[in-house]
């Protein structure tokens, strides 16, 4: 089957609401499947099977995202919202029924790139969905705060999970209280476990990462006082014994000065909640300051951070001029 009549096949699919082979297509091109997947249109049954990857195909997602900037660019909708569910359905199967962590990953992607955190629909779904599969620890009885203390695979899905929670939270988004301190806790409880030499591990800090990022979208005023410096502190101090550290937490950081030049009310919150004595000690301390101040510097809040937290120098007294 040509790259042609395959997309054609996986956009009729998509435009008439038929999930179940739709789905079938997209896990067998994520799983790189050869052979074909049998489609009913009418009387007819047609073998379907994924064209082989072009030389200038990173993957083979590559051509599902083909398909998604065609059926954006559709005045109906409803064959983007098919495709984005249909992903979103083998993502959590995925998830649930701990398949390969490859084809895991595949869909992750597919779920950003396919831009389900606009999906009005679908957004709450997945949030609330993610959300229920961490909070009751991956199927391990485990507490969503304790995650952190997993190792290998399982450790791995939690942080691909999270992080497409984290891609589909809207910022500052209209959510309870209860989660906003389940998520400081979280942030709180994987500061103290990386703190801990056995546990500072390169992925329990990737954890580490996407619990501050979503602490930001949530309540990035408290991030700004408290949270920003005491991952300074266990970056520099963990960069000792590895020096990558440094530069993920600083392009993290760069990362997020990008994101809040798009959302100025969000930047403001941040801002606000820069001047705290927590963050007047650090930049005037002795061990850490300087790396504290690079951070600031690629959020894009140094200025501010300055004005409000380091002394500014007395005005000389003026004396008067003689008579």
């Amino acid at each position: 089957m040509t790259r042609a009549e395959y997309m054609d096949v996986l956009l009729k699919l998509a435009d008439d609401g038929r999930p179940a082979p739709l789905k079938l297509l997209i896990a067998a091109r994520v799983r790189g499947q050869v052979e074909p997947v049998d489609v009913e249109f009418g009387d007819v049954t047609v073998g379907v099977a994924s064209p082989p990857l072009e030389r200038d195909e990173p993957d083979h997602n590559a051509i599902l995202y083909t398909a998604f900037s065609i059926l954006r660019k559709e005045p109906d909708a409803r064959g983007l919202e098919n495709l984005r569910r249909a992903v979103k359905e083998l993502f959590l199967a995925a998830l649930e029924e701990e398949e390969d962590l490859a084809a895991v990953r595949m869909l992750a992607r597919l779920v950003g790139h396919l831009r389900l955190v606009d999906s009005e629909e679908l957004r709450p779904q997945l949030l609330n969905q993610l959300y229920a599969y961490l909070d009751m620890g991956l199927g391990l009885d485990r507490p969503f705060e304790e995650v952190l203390r997993l190792e290998g695979e399982p450790l791995d899905r939690a942080i691909v999970a999270f992080d497409v929670w984290l891609s589909v939270l809207p910022i500052l988004p209209d959510l309870s209280q209860h989660l906003a301190a389940k998520i400081k806790a979280i942030l709180t409880k994987s500061c103290g476990i990386v703190d801990a030499p056995q546990f500072a591990l390169e992925r329990q800090f990737s954890f580490l990462f996407l619990a501050f990022r979503a602490f930001t979208k949530l309540k990035p005023a408290d991030v700004a006082s408290e949270w920003v410096g005491e991952v300074c502190r266990l970056v520099a101090k963990h960069s000792v014994s590895r020096p990558n550290l440094k530069g993920r937490w600083l392009a993290a950081c760069q990362h997020q000065d990008v994101v809040f030049d798009a959302n100025p009310k969000w930047r403001d919150a941040f801002v606000r909640g820069l001047g705290s004595n927590k963050n007047r000690q650090r930049l005037q301390g002795v061990n850490g300051a300087e790396f504290f101040r690079e951070s600031l510097k690629l959020l894009g809040v140094w200025e501010e951070a300055e004005a409000k937290l380091m002394p500014r120098p007395a005005s000389p007294e003026r004396v008067p001029l003689a008579a």
